[in-house]
């Protein structure tokens, strides 16, 4: 591998499901549902569990007609025009509200709209065995945000600036927050559209800061004293949740936390110099910082992953948490929720003295760079109308609760169902949100299996937090200089 045509991980690193969801005009197959959870075919998406995806019953959907519903006049009236459109979605909330609402979709595009929704894991291997085909099984991929340097370097996205340029008014860009706009961009080319773009906040009772005469925390300091003064074992209450699991789940809370310390983990990767920093004085003290909190979290939490987090804050098990603000509707939903009206949000804490920042991650729809010619007009304009406020409002609506347009993050009615925008919009105000967190390098999945793999081996007392630094500075230039990016 060169360093300008970097290569796709080793698709043997994780297993590639086979169940999926296909939801079309006749039917709708429910399968892997969430990076972590299986989804149902209810008026509300199914409780997040460990348990692997599996299929689930089917539900008809009517066929699609043309509609002149203002979500279809957002892309000029129903743009598939009796044409069908094949995604493959994770199993995120923009997917299954996309299941819950399938009949209208498929009504207001005109066309015949099949997805396969699968986990995290496998939508990212999927993605690199579907796109080498001469003629792809799917004419629309989610993406997250880290993976676009990877996906662009295995050839597996088509560059879509000859679209947008020709259809800018419809796409409003001035309408998509600017952080997320400038991530899809990729050594000058442009290869997706955000479609759920969120970050991960930290979380907390109101309740029972209040009680404690607490104030929200603002720094590492106050959230690591907030969470030993609010660690209470014996009455079921828990200091902080957070994602402690072996591998990706572990690996992105410490990017994250390496970057309250302001230690990023390619300083230099956008001057060609990737040369990674993962062993400096910052990222001792924020890996000593994280081995403290860790004080105040579940005897388990080191099997907590992705959606755990988010579903055991909701069941009142901890103060505070960290998790990404899709999930909200886990806390808004009374029948699973016990913090409903209990809860508030802000940015990730930074070390004193820091501004705060803020990652952001999330999907973004692109189209394989081998799509045919006689389906790319329709996947392109499926992508154009999908990612469209009106269509993000409904889908916000049941359940995607997320800020891909400013519009919808700035609109009262949904300010008053979910206040959580007022808090995004405030970081998108004072632009908090900064890519260079989760920078999209082409071993960002590396990145994350290394940190995650290492920093447990940390937590359960087999090394240091410097030694621990050490092995992951160790492993990931052995991992560079495989692929060529470094001597």
């Amino acid at each position: 591998m060169t360093e300008d045509k970097p290569a796709a991980a080793p698709l043997s690193r994780r297993r590639v499901l086979q169940t999926g969801v296909a939801l079309s005009g006749s039917a709708l197959l429910l399968a892997a549902c969430g990076p972590s959870a299986p989804a149902a075919p209810t008026s509300a998406p199914a409780a997040p569990t460990s348990a692997p995806p599996k299929p689930a019953a089917t539900t008809a959907a009517p066929a699609a007609q043309a509609t002149t519903a203002p979500a279809a006049a957002a892309a000029g009236g129903a743009p598939l025009q009796g044409q069908t459109v094949k995604a493959l979605f994770v199993g995120d909330p923009f997917a299954q509200a996309s299941q819950k609402i399938i009949a209208d979709l498929n009504k207001q595009s005109g066309g015949n709209i099949q997805m396969q929704v699968v986990d995290f894991d496998s939508m990212h291997q999927k993605i690199l065995l579907d796109a080498p085909s001469a003629s792809p099984a799917f004419d629309v991929y989610s993406w997250e945000f880290s993976w676009l340097g990877e996906m662009v370097g295995a050839k597996a996205l088509r560059p879509l600036d000859d679209f947008v340029q020709r259809d800018a008014a419809m796409l409003n860009v001035d309408d998509i927050p600017k952080a997320n706009w400038d991530a899809t961009v990729w050594e000058g080319k442009r290869y997706g559209i955000p479609v759920q773009p969120h970050a991960e906040l930290t979380w907390w009772r109101t309740d029972l800061l209040d009680a404690a005469g607490l104030k929200p925390p603002t720094n590492t300091d106050e959230l690591l004293a907030a969470a030993k003064a609010l660690h209470k074992p014996d009455q079921g209450q828990y200091g902080f949740l957070w994602k402690g699991a072996r591998g990706a789940p572990l690996g992105q809370t410490m990017v994250h936390a390496f970057a309250a310390f302001d230690q990023p983990a390619f300083p230099n990767w956008q001057k060609g110099d990737w040369m990674p920093a993962l062993n400096t004085d910052k990222a001792v003290q924020a890996t000593d910082w994280v081995k403290q909190m860790a004080q105040y979290a579940p005897p388990d939490y080191l099997t907590i992953a992705w959606d755990d987090e988010a579903r055991r804050f909701a069941e009142g098990e901890a103060a505070m948490t960290f998790t990404w603000f899709g999930r909200v509707s886990f806390f808004e939903d009374p029948t699973k929720s016990k913090i409903v009206g209990k809860y508030a949000a802000g940015p990730w804490p930074a070390a004193p003295g820091l501004p705060p920042r803020n990652s952001f991650g999330g999907w973004v729809l692109g189209l394989p760079a081998q799509i045919p010619a006689d389906r790319l007009d329709a996947a392109w304009k499926f992508v154009l109308w999908y990612t469209s406020a009106p269509v993000e409002k409904m889908l916000i609506d049941n359940g995607n609760i997320d800020y891909p347009r400013v519009s919808l993050i700035k609109d009262p009615t949904l300010q008053q169902q979910h206040p959580v925008f007022k808090t995004v919009l405030d970081l998108v105000d004072k632009n908090s949100f900064q890519g260079w967190i989760r920078a999209p390098v082409p071993e960002f999945v590396a990145l994350a299996d290394n940190l995650g793999t290492n920093m447990q081996d940390m937590l359960t007392g087999g090394m240091s937090p410097k030694a621990a630094c050490d092995k992951c500075q160790e492993d990931m230039i052995a991992t560079l200089k495989k692929s060529g990016k470094i001597a």
